[in-house]
């Protein structure tokens, strides 16, 4: 059997995002993957093996691209004001940015996780906690007394929920709100610094 071509596997991992985004994990057939990618169904499931591997990788390289994106653009020394500010503002544009990993992770979520939480564990060698680089840089500002005592997991997930909250209910937001569009680079500058100063308003040292 000929290998795959690196144009073909490209092709065919395309495709698979396109259809996994369609219709869910549960939904996508290989039968339409190889369709659509124009092999032949043997071939799909002789180098992917089967569905549940092809989704794997699939998921896998959205969430190691989003990643590599997201940290390449944290200015690594820097004090935490300014770490802060930026990791908001990139992060938001990431996500307005990768609405097909935001489905992505939707669909893991309600799945309970499983292959996110192993794909965390390869990006961040094992210990997603204890090798985040957010919480590492938390630690160590309220070490140095740039910020109050705070739990950094706490921390991370308030960073999180408001960065993410406007992209998911974007559709409801957008009827409920004239004009708005969540993804309007305006509208990203705006929620950046208001989530980043009610944040950093909150991180005050106490007197």
């Amino acid at each position: 059997m000929e290998p795959l071509t690196t144009e073909k596997e490209y092709r065919i991992l395309q495709v698979a995002r396109d259809v996994f985004l369609e219709k869910g994990r549960q939904g996508a057939r290989m039968q339409e993957i190889a369709e659509r990618a124009g092999v032949n169904k043997a071939l799909l499931h002789y180098y992917f093996r089967s569905k549940e591997r092809l989704y794997r990788r699939v998921f896998e390289e959205e969430v190691v691209r989003f990643f590599k994106n997201f940290m390449d653009t944290i200015p690594a020394e820097s004090d935490f004001k300014t770490f802060l500010q930026e990791f908001v503002s990139n992060y938001l544009h990431q996500v307005a940015n990768s609405p097909q990993l935001v489905r992505f992770v939707l669909w893991e979520i309600r799945e309970e996780g499983e292959v996110l939480t192993g794909v965390l564990q390869r990006l961040f060698q094992g210990d997603p906690v204890q090798n985040n680089p957010f919480i590492r840089r938390v630690l160590q500002a309220v070490q140095d007394g740039e910020i109050r005592p705070t739990d950094p997991k706490h921390l991370f997930f308030s960073v999180v929920g408001m960065c993410v909250y406007p992209i998911i209910a974007g559709p409801l937001l957008e009827r409920l709100f004239p004009n708005l569009s969540v993804t309007d680079e305006q509208f990203i500058k705006e929620r950046a610094q208001e989530v980043f100063q009610l944040l950093w308003q909150g991180l005050q040292p106490t007197t």
